[in-house]
């Protein structure tokens, strides 16, 4: 990223944290291109944005700092290999992902699962309980350590 805008570049960011910068850029560009903000306004609102970015940054690497070994298969994204927050089920190709992930997907205009390629809108996904519920229990068993 440029002095312009928010996110700092860093090749070895994962994708959630290259999905964060993009969205921090985008933010940071529509509010230029507004016009609506003086210079000042638009420098403070990069400033809270690289902030979160930084936040978020230190966030991923104390997260990447745990023993992510143990995670069993099913809990991670299988797009991003990172632990699901929130799981949902393609109803087509009944794989599960984790919301944020295929939201990601279909904002950027794929209109599609992208493991079936039939349609998908975010109205079609479907709550993975059963993979909630494993998630809530891998959890609960990784605090009573």
């Amino acid at each position: 990223a440029d002095a312009a805008s928010p996110g700092s570049s860093n090749d070895s960011d994962g994708p959630l944290l290259a999905g964060v910068r993009a969205l921090c850029d985008h933010a940071f560009a529509s509010l230029r291109r507004s016009g609506e903000l003086s210079e000042a306004a638009l420098e403070a609102a990069r400033c809270v944005l690289t902030g979160v970015f930084d936040v978020l940054v230190d966030v991923s690497k104390e997260v990447a700092d745990d023993d992510d070994d143990d995670i069993p298969d099913d809990l991670l994204d299988p797009l991003t290999a990172t632990l699901m927050a929130d799981p949902v089920m393609l109803p087509t190709s009944k794989v599960v992902v984790d919301r944020a992930t295929i939201l990601r997907h279909l904002a950027t205009g794929n209109g599609f699962d992208p493991f079936s390629r039939e349609p998908l809108t975010e109205d079609d996904l479907l709550d993975a309980v059963e993979v909630r519920a494993q998630l809530a229990e891998w959890r609960a068993s990784k605090c009573s350590k």
